[in-house]
């Protein structure tokens, strides 16, 4: 995940993979340039930037399971916080499950984003 993040949030190709990490690989330590054009990508810290393109959607909806194994429920937490805030209508939703065969969700998901995009 932090490979396919990397590649995505700094790409460099004039480095041998093409992409930069935002930590020393043998110490952990936090490179704060290189963090910062990650947190550029951050969904909770996008809110007040793309405010206006988000209350133009029709419909934006969030759900994640409390148990999630990569503990995306405490980053979609504070989403609908920011969101909510911004005064940006959206629907959140947590479940008892965590990150994996949650195929079951679509039959919320998708009628919710079915509605939000009729004309």
């Amino acid at each position: 995940m932090n490979v396919c993040m990397a590649a995505t949030y700094d790409p460099d190709p004039s480095v041998p993979l093409g992409f930069r990490l935002p930590f020393h690989l043998d110490t952990g330590e936090l490179l704060e340039r290189r963090w910062r054009r990650w947190l550029a990508h951050d969904p909770v810290l996008l809110v007040k930037r793309c405010a206006g393109n988000l209350r133009r959607l029709r419909g934006v909806y969030l759900d994640c399971g409390w148990r999630d194994q990569y503990q995306i429920h405490y980053g979609t937490r504070q989403l609908s916080r920011r969101l909510t805030a911004a005064g940006i209508e959206h629907r959140y939703e947590e479940f008892d499950d965590d990150h994996s065969d949650i195929d079951y969700r679509m039959d919320v998901s998708l009628p919710f984003l079915y509605r939000a995009l009729q004309p």
